[in-house]
């Protein structure tokens, strides 16, 4: 699994968003515990845009 983040983000709370996002796919799609496999991609601030709504 990607992940982007913003790199501050990514610096403060990535061990915890990863954390969440392993335990929602063993909780919800009964993923082997120990299948973890994520790689986080930085950005600087300005390189991620989206529409916020």
């Amino acid at each position: 699994m990607q992940i982007d983040l913003e790199r501050s983000l990514a610096e403060r709370l990535g061990e915890r968003i990863g954390d969440g996002i392993h335990q929602a796919l063993v909780d919800a799609l009964e993923m082997d515990s120990a299948d973890r496999f994520q790689i986080f991609r930085t950005h600087a601030p300005q390189e991620i845009v989206f529409d916020p709504a």
